[in-house]
């Protein structure tokens, strides 16, 4: 990815920054920075677009993003909608890889946390475990000083050696941070977001991001590492993942709800993407759900 570079503010009295965020449009557009990002979603969802892959985000989730990894986070319209303070909640934390000095990793009581740091590039998932320790943990952060805020970093990033995480890009992936880029591809998304269950011509997409179409396509798939096609199935996928999750609908509706104009290829296009059939993939969250819950 070619994300537009941003410069954390840093505050003189703190060797990492710690917020919380009330409001959905923080720094909502493609972007990336030298620092480590570590969020807990206390209340909020939608999307999260980093490296070359699209997650779904949720209330709980506790995610690390490694540095100069490019990343998005799309709320989901109901939050712009209702736009009151409080109705996400977000505790998000930027430290340097070396904030805490050159050595201090390469302690041997430290090869847990040296591996959560080294692996963050991938960026990390931490989902429907330690929900209550991370929430305390998370207000404790926030509300620190002097050098309990170092220990409480270092517990939360310990949660990651213990847990069983789920990483969001392989690890052969490395962030492109040689060229300063403009907000092109934030445009882009931002478009397929609005309209990818029309059925949306090459050429207005291009027309949108200033190209010709054939120019268009050697551009997305040059910065995205997938073709414009792909992205736009996974688009149609992931939505229709969300309506078979939430809802009790009728999945030849949802086919044609996310944007497919016939139920085979959607059937096709949704096992090529999840592995699994609808119906399938319908179940096996249902049966996870219930083992969550006992």
């Amino acid at each position: 990815m070619k994300p537009k570079f941003l410069k954390l503010s840093t505050d003189p009295v703190y060797s990492f920054s710690c917020r919380r965020d009330k409001m959905p449009n923080v720094n909502n557009y493609w972007h990336c920075h030298p620092e480590l990002e570590l969020i807990k979603i206390e209340k909020g969802a939608g999307r999260l677009y980093i490296g070359n892959k699209i997650i779904n985000f949720q209330d709980g989730d506790m995610i690390l993003i490694g540095s100069n990894v490019p990343h998005y986070w799309k709320f989901e319209d109901k939050y712009f909608e209702q736009y009151d303070a409080g109705i996400i909640d977000l505790v998000v934390v930027h430290f340097g890889e070396k904030f805490w000095g050159e050595s201090f990793l390469n302690l041997p009581e430290n090869r847990a946390l040296k591996t959560v740091i080294q692996t963050s590039g991938q960026g990390i998932l931490l989902r429907n475990k330690f929900k209550t320790e991370t929430a305390k943990l998370f207000n404790a952060l926030h509300g620190a000083i002097n050098t309990e805020r170092i220990l409480y970093l270092l517990q939360v990033l310990l949660l990651f050696a213990k847990a069983e995480v789920s990483y969001m890009m392989p690890v052969s992936y490395k962030p492109e941070t040689t060229r300063f880029v403009n907000e092109r591809i934030s445009v882009i998304y931002d478009y397929l977001l609005k309209n990818f269950k029309n059925n949306i011509q090459l050429v207005d997409v291009a027309g949108i991001a200033g190209m010709t179409p054939n120019a268009f396509c050697r551009y997305f798939k040059a910065a995205t590492g997938k073709k414009y096609s792909q992205i736009v199935i996974e688009l149609k996928i992931e939505y229709a993942c969300k309506l078979l999750i939430e809802n009790n609908l009728n999945i030849k509706y949802i086919g044609f709800e996310s944007g497919f104009n016939n139920l085979a290829s959607f059937y096709k296009n949704f096992k090529t993407v999840t592995g699994s059939s609808p119906l399938s993939y319908q179940k096996q969250f249902n049966v996870s759900n219930k083992t969550t819950a006992a």
